[in-house]
């Protein structure tokens, strides 16, 4: 069964001959507002059973605008060839999100925390697409549905939205989940600088062929590594420093799931002088070569007797 989380706005919603259509019964909203979705995923069964891990993405297909003081949709650019009708897609769903894949429409992605929860904020208010691009451990993921920002409720307009799609646990076996598509990405910081004292913290750039999935801030409170959590196995992940620290110089090594980002000072202070060593190499170098030819000198002083 599909999950609706727009259905109490839809119900306050009547559509016009247009096509596209308006709130009644209730004062305009601002649409100058900024808004934010909250999407929480648990165990419809058990909400302690938190779904860790798993990948949201939704996408903006239409903006908003006020016609007599009623909200009025119209499709975002990026949305305006699916040939769906604008008063109908609380109901498809999940032929927009075949649209956004088939044409490459990127969303915006975000993975849920310990607490089951991804946010998405400063959302501009339109009408958006939200979709489960990547499910974790043994849950299934939820039907895509339609969320309108600002969202009516009780007649009072909601700028700050929650949504609980249905999700089950349990539903396949650890063996699929093995064999799947789900992974956890590691990276960690390590420093090549002689004990110097570097920032407090640094930015690492999760990065596809896509652009950048996701940004973590590595420092000594969380022992300088982080794990991205149930991304897909099916892409080719690499790693990027933002910024590289002043002085230093930035390698990339991996070992399995893990990035191993190295800063290194362009010159590793030690405590001893390394200047001397050159001067030294060919100081020996000349008094080994002189020694050579006093050896020689003397062979034929000693021939010449």
């Amino acid at each position: 069964m599909k999950f609706r989380i727009g259905v109490l706005c839809l119900l306050m919603m009547i559509f016009s001959i247009s096509g596209t259509f308006t709130a009644a019964g209730a004062d305009s909203p601002d649409l100058s507002k900024v808004c934010s979705l909250t999407v929480f995923l648990a165990s419809d069964t058990d909400q302690n059973n938190i779904a860790e891990g798993a990948e949201i993405t939704i996408y903006q297909i239409a903006d908003v605008s006020l016609e007599g003081g009623a909200p009025v949709y119209s499709f975002a650019t990026a949305f305006v060839g699916c040939g769906e009708d604008i008063a109908s897609i609380a109901d498809r769903a999940a032929d927009l999100e075949n649209y956004a894949a088939d044409n490459g429409v990127k969303g915006t992605a975000k993975l849920t925390g310990s607490d089951g929860i991804a946010k998405f904020d400063k959302m501009t208010p339109g009408a958006y697409l939200v979709t489960e691009t990547a499910t974790v451990g043994t849950f299934t993921n939820f039907d895509p549905f339609i969320m309108y920002l600002p969202g009516l409720e009780d007649g009072e307009w909601k700028y700050n939205v929650f949504a609980a799609p249905k999700i089950t646990a349990d539903a396949i076996s650890t063996d699929d989940v093995a064999a799947g598509s789900k992974i956890s990405v590691s990276v960690k910081k390590v420093w090549n600088d002689g004990g110097a004292i570097h920032p407090d913290s640094v930015k690492i750039n999760l990065v596809s062929d896509s652009g950048v999935y996701d940004t973590a801030t590595l420092s000594a409170e969380n022992d300088w590594t982080y794990t991205w959590k149930g991304v897909s196995s099916k892409v080719e992940w690499r790693v990027e420093e933002v910024n590289v620290p002043a002085g230093y110089t930035v390698s990339y090594s991996k070992d399995g799931h893990t990035f191993i980002v190295t800063n290194s000072t362009k010159l590793i202070q030690t405590g001893q002088l390394n200047w001397p060593v050159p001067v030294l190499f060919f100081a020996g170098l000349l008094f080994v070569t002189a020694g050579i030819m006093v050896n020689i000198c003397r062979r034929r002083v000693s021939d010449e007797k």
